[in-house]
């Protein structure tokens, strides 16, 4: 069993429940990643993202109240100052080998 802190946060953005429970279930058989909270808009997957400040973010293209490239850029500097930050981290972590890939 892996630690918390071993694991990638993960969050997901998306107004489809189908889809946000795809990704639930595809992601649930690996323990390497920990879905740390879902949010059916922009404006809440903002907040949701500012908050815990994810590894990885599944970012639907079209929400109801934004484009996903837009709320991106609105959140840029902020985000990419510690999307920086947590690469170095991740880049020192042991290699996570999922099938059909290599690292």
């Amino acid at each position: 069993m892996m630690n918390a802190e071993d694991k990638y946060k993960v969050v997901i953005v998306d107004d489809e429940r189908t889809a946000i429970d795809a990704l639930r279930r595809e992601l649930g058989a690996y323990q390497e990643f920990e879905i740390k909270g879902t949010a059916n808009n922009g404006a809440k997957g903002k907040k949701m993202i500012m908050e815990l400040r994810p590894d990885l973010l599944f970012l639907d293209v079209e929400l109801p109240d934004v484009l996903g490239l837009n709320l991106l850029s609105e959140m840029r500097d902020e985000v990419l100052r510690s999307f920086i930050l947590r690469m170095i981290n991740i880049c020192f972590r042991p290699c996570v080998s999922l099938p059909s890939t290599s690292c």
